[in-house]
């Protein structure tokens, strides 16, 4: 059982090439791990541009109804860095399968 664990270990190291450091203690190789940060799917957006888009949005909100009020809290973007990797992330994945559909739930960035 042992055996076929660091079998598994050195093909995942091989395979993503990471460093693999053997532990005396139980003669198992350990890979080291990388650290890594989500990336923000929404970013925020200026303060001139969050006025702009809070007085646009207000107005097709209230429609004819001039005397409702409306307060807008945020205004964010979507992150084009967020939206570059989702694109080909799935680009990727459909290379085989061309018809298929992806959902991204997290990206992560590695921190070097």
């Amino acid at each position: 059982m042992a055996e076929r664990m660091v079998e598994i270990i050195n093909l995942w190291a091989k395979l993503f090439k990471h460093k693999v450091t053997t532990n005396p203690i139980i003669g198992i190789e350990l890979t080291k791990q990388a650290t890594y940060q989500p990336v923000a799917k929404y970013i925020s957006v200026d303060q001139q541009q969050t006025k702009l888009i809070g007085l646009i949005a207000s107005t097709l909100a209230a429609g004819s109804q001039t005397d409702s009020q409306f307060k807008v809290k945020k205004v964010r973007q979507i992150n084009p860095e967020y939206c570059l990797m989702a694109l080909l992330g799935s680009t990727f994945a459909a290379a085989e399968q061309p018809k298929s559909q992806f959902r991204i739930n997290k990206i992560m960035k590695k921190i070097e």
